[in-house]
């Protein structure tokens, strides 16, 4: 259980919590050397490798507006709160604007060069989420230094690089002879 699910489970049961708790709440966090979500992740892995094939990505609502934010930003603004933050707030994460799912994947099949196929997986489609998910950083931004600073497309880029020299190295060790 997190600190914060504890502190309020003491809390409702009568027992004095005497932890000062910040809580950081993450909006959706992408770049190099993240856990993105699934349909970033096989642009990622198959259009370097697709060799003039068309890659497909499946994906859900790719109309879903999502507040994304660089994971270097991410990083920066939770030791911003460990360092600024008043106890028993809760923080928004993210970058305050929100874009379509579709723009982020459409931006990945631009900087690979190919054409990716977005297919609409109607089961990940089925599962409903608000239509515009987007970060209030108001209250972070007025008790801490910290701001948004990675764009959206240099987060991107950043991601595409990475996803891509990753794929260089494996191709190059698989085609290494055994010693």
């Amino acid at each position: 259980m997190d600190a914060g699910k504890w502190a309020s489970h003491d809390r409702r049961h009568g027992r004095k919590v005497s932890l000062e708790v910040v809580i950081g709440r993450l909006f959706q966090s992408r770049g190099p050397r993240s856990a993105t979500n699934a349909g970033v992740r096989r642009v990622c892995r198959w259009a370097p490798r697709s060799r003039g094939r068309s890659p497909a990505a499946l994906g859900g609502n790719l109309d879903a507006r999502r507040d994304f934010i660089d994971v270097r930003d991410a990083a920066r603004a939770l030791v911003a709160l460990a360092e600024h933050g008043q106890a028993g707030s809760v923080y928004h994460v993210g970058s305050g604007q929100s874009r379509p799912v579709a723009e982020g994947l459409d931006r990945l099949s631009g900087l690979s060069g190919r054409t990716v196929k977005l297919i609409v997986d109607p089961r990940r489609h089925a599962r409903r989420g608000p239509s515009d998910s987007r970060a209030d950083i108001n209250r972070i931004t007025s008790h801490t230094p910290w701001r948004p600073s990675i764009s959206f497309e240099q987060s991107l880029a950043d991601l595409w690089q990475e996803a891509t020299e990753t794929s260089s190295v494996r191709a190059r060790d698989a085609a290494a002879p055994a010693a």
